[in-house]
């Protein structure tokens, strides 16, 4: 399978959450490589960028792909002698997919603190981040259930409550119209996120309106993100929201309705209580300044090759 093949696969999924996709995109990098070791390293090197770059881009706003297609290109241009590129790189992708395997016990962890005993947590379509902190909490007699709604078009919802279910945990489910109805019920809420930037987190449509109506009924709101998805303050922008099929809100509407389907929105830093990362609880400020800290390879940063 050539890289191509694999970009498509990744870009054309709508399912998947990113880090999923991003172990299936390491996985599929780790083959290339093998099957490519006895090019000319000159042009493995161009291809690695084009392989790379266009990865960064299959879905825009899963941070998790940027980070893998980041890794590959600082690891290639940190390595001076020639014959140790293609290693330092196979090496970074390797210990890619070990840190992402590892990053949901270390958020499940980190969550425990912020969570009271017995909680009752609201939550919006579905994160394998939050699935592992809820099962985690769990598993620790911190939940007594949890509300959902069914995160239209795609129904992500449905699949999170599927998987709490099986494990014992009570689950209150509504259209996401209810959303608010259903907040005042939660002592908190715990969202993911596809990426954090400078900007704010990217995640599912709706994701502001439950921010704002945690903020209405003075209730936190944490964001679930290990590093991989953070996106360097000094990346190129990234254009996450692109319009899906029309046919997922409505399969045959009447002449002159025009459907707008986002999958993704932009809600700001500030209308969050906090980060959860590996390393525990952090204010939107502070996750703000070491974005600006993050390094990126010349080819996605801000302005491409060359620029600083």
């Amino acid at each position: 399978m050539t890289w191509h093949v694999l970009v498509n696969q990744i870009g054309v999924d709508n399912t998947s959450g990113a880090a999923e996709l991003a172990r299936a995109a390491a996985i599929g990098v780790l083959e290339w490589i093998n099957q490519t070791a006895s090019d000319l390293l000159p042009e493995w090197k161009v291809e690695l960028s084009a392989f790379a770059t266009a990865l960064s881009m299959a879905q825009p706003a899963m941070a998790t792909l940027f980070n893998l297609a980041n890794e590959m290109l600082l690891a290639s241009e940190s390595t001076a002698v020639a014959q140790e590129v293609r290693p330092a790189v196979r090496r970074a992708v390797q210990a890619f997919l070990e840190q992402t395997a590892r990053a949901n016990r270390s958020l499940a962890e980190a969550t425990l603190g912020v969570l009271p005993q017995g909680a009752r947590i609201l939550t919006f379509s579905y994160s394998s981040s939050v699935l592992a902190v809820l099962l985690g909490a769990h598993a620790r007699r911190r939940l007594s259930g949890v509300l959902c709604t069914e995160s239209r078009p795609m129904l992500e919802g449905q699949h999170l409550a599927t998987e709490l279910t099986k494990a014992g945990i009570a689950v209150e489910f509504g259209v996401d119209a209810a959303i608010a109805t259903l907040a005042e019920r939660a002592q908190l809420a715990l969202i993911g996120a596809d990426s954090i930037t400078v900007q704010g987190v990217i995640n599912k449509l709706g994701t502001t309106s439950l921010a704002l109506v945690c903020q209405h009924l003075a209730i936190p709101c944490y964001v679930i993100a290990d590093r991989h998805k953070w996106v360097p303050a000094a990346a190129a922008t990234r254009g996450f929201s692109t319009f899906k099929p029309e046919a997922e809100v409505w399969h045959d509407p009447p002449a002159g309705v025009s459907i707008r389907n986002a999958y993704f929105e932009c809600t700001p830093l500030e209308l969050c209580s906090g980060i959860i990362g590996q390393d525990g609880l952090q204010r939107p400020e502070e996750l703000r300044r070491q974005l600006l800290d993050l390094p990126v390879a010349a080819a996605l940063r801000c302005g491409g090759p060359g620029s600083r």
